[in-house]
């Protein structure tokens, strides 16, 4: 059984608290306010956080191989600067996408950076996964999503869990010889009283762990797809979760107070809060995105 223990919680009360990536090269957590607009840098060794406001919203951050970030906005992805303002834009959504936003990020073990897209409205099935190969040249894998999140990948990198929000499922994109997806299987089905699953993570056992929200828990399943264990956190809306540390044996999980009530936040005053634990198993290092910047 692997055993989580609460360290530390910081108080960031973001409406939609996303995307959180640990940078081993900086040392730092990085993590997002999607409407609140900011970006939230923790350093490791400090746990000091600094938080920086955004033109727009936006939806995560990555590292790419030249060491610069790059942020996820609404609309398109942007290079930033050290005081996390975006520059140069990399990739526009497309016009045919109106109604559509980014979601959701992470970047495979041979680092190619996949991104999802939702429908703003939450209702039509329009939303991508996609892969970024290089600036402006973004490849949809997959369609068919109210609300795409994750992904994250197998040990090995030849499977992709990728997240249907919507409908409770997660699934699995096999990928052939060509690394594109040859199969796409439902791996886990989250029930009602489970909640909706929403970021997802693998650690080096091959376990995927999953955020529900409105499920008041982190879910990890083992590679077969059956649930190893039930973490249950003091807030409804989990979010994103991460490995994070030297050893990557730190869970770093975000929330949101989006769409609760008065009295859901009385009850739950922690709700868009971001929480480390620590753990006695370890994550997969997150590769720097091979995108080569001219």
């Amino acid at each position: 059984m692997v055993d989580i223990k609460l360290v530390k919680s910081f108080s960031s009360q973001a409406e939609l608290g996303e995307g959180v990536f640990y940078s081993q090269a900086r040392a730092k957590v990085y993590w997002v306010d999607i409407y609140g607009c900011k970006i939230h840098v923790m350093d490791w060794h400090s746990h000091s956080v600094e938080t920086f406001s955004t033109p727009e919203p936006v939806c995560w951050v990555k590292e790419i191989v030249s060491g610069q970030l790059i942020a996820g906005f609404v609309t398109g992805i942007f290079i930033l600067d050290e005081k996390c303002r975006p520059q140069h834009k990399l990739w526009q959504l497309p016009g045919d996408a109106a109604g559509n936003r980014l979601n959701d990020a992470k970047v495979d073990r041979h680092g190619n950076l996949y991104f999802g897209t939702m429908d703003i409205s939450e209702k039509n099935a329009s939303g991508k996964l996609y892969q970024l190969h290089e600036p402006n040249n973004a490849i949809p894998i997959d369609t068919g999503y109210v609300v795409s999140n994750g992904p994250a990948f197998s040990p090995d990198g030849n499977i992709i869990y990728s997240v249907s929000s919507k409908p409770r499922i997660v699934y699995a994109l096999h990928l052939g010889c060509n690394k594109q997806p040859s199969s796409k299987i439902p791996f886990i089905r989250l029930s009602e009283s489970q909640g909706h699953p929403d970021g997802v993570t693998v650690d080096a056992n091959g376990y995927l762990w999953v955020c529900a929200w409105d499920g008041s828990a982190v879910l990890c399943y083992s590679t077969e797809g059956s649930l190893v264990q039930s973490y249950s956190l003091p807030v409804p809306r989990i979010t994103s979760v991460t490995f994070a540390g030297p050893e990557l044996d730190f869970l770093v999980i975000t929330s949101a107070r989006t769409g609760l009530s008065p009295s859901d936040l009385l009850a739950f005053p922690l709700s868009g809060d971001t929480f480390l634990f620590k753990t006695n198993t370890n994550g997969i290092i997150d590769k720097p995105a091979n995108l080569r910047i001219a």
